[in-house]
């Protein structure tokens, strides 16, 4: 049975890993061609050009407004909502899956009106939501860990660093919480993402 058990977070930690690393790779190839369109927008001169930008980023800002009104778990990227979750101050159902694409939109819109704050926010949002989709697939929703350990790999994923996933993990998701089996699983998530991650480069 314990052997079962383990058998079933080494699974888990290498579904986060590859799921984590392949979204966020998406995800930031679709940022760079978003930030791409943004500049070459933003460095036309001729009048209907900048009149239809303004138009653009009206509509963006009220999109970003309606997707944040009715999604919570968007607003701040969600990185508030995570740590009420994770230092169990609000209930994990709080924190729900279901807008991860819209996350993405949230973040895309942003980029291309010049107000984004970095795609690591919304990488590790995604990554805490890949760890709750995992939980979900295993009937495993009440492990905060596979949420804490996404979050981080996919931090690790949005610079191309495994070992700054690892270390975000055990700092700012687990708190130090750390025993053998977490330090593995975290080192197993980072790494398989970072690989993932790095075929988009």
């Amino acid at each position: 049975m314990i052997k079962k058990k383990y058998f079933i977070y080494l699974l888990e930690s290498i579904l986060i890993g590859l799921v984590v690393g392949i979204v966020v790779g998406i995800y930031q190839l679709g940022m760079r061609e978003v930030i791409n369109l943004s500049s070459n927008m933003f460095h036309q001169k001729d009048i209907n050009h900048i009149i239809f930008n303004i138009l653009i980023i009206i509509l963006l800002s009220i999109l970003n407004y309606l997707i944040i009104y009715n999604f919570k778990g968007v607003d701040g990227s969600a990185i508030p909502l995570i740590e009420k979750v994770l230092d169990k101050r609000l209930k994990v159902n709080y924190y729900e899956y279901n807008d991860l694409g819209l996350t993405i939109i949230n973040s895309y819109a942003s980029s291309y009106s010049l107000l984004t704050l970095g795609s690591e926010g919304p990488s590790v949002s995604m990554g805490g939501k890949i760890g709750r989709i995992i939980n979900k697939i295993f009937n495993d929703n009440d492990n905060l860990d596979n949420i804490a350990l996404g979050s981080g790999a996919a931090f690790g994923a949005a610079f191309l660093s495994p070992l700054s996933g690892f270390f975000y993990s055990l700092e700012d998701c687990l708190h130090y919480k750390t025993n053998f089996g977490l330090i593995f699983r975290s080192l197993i998530i980072s790494f398989v993402s970072f690989f993932c991650k790095f075929v988009y480069k």
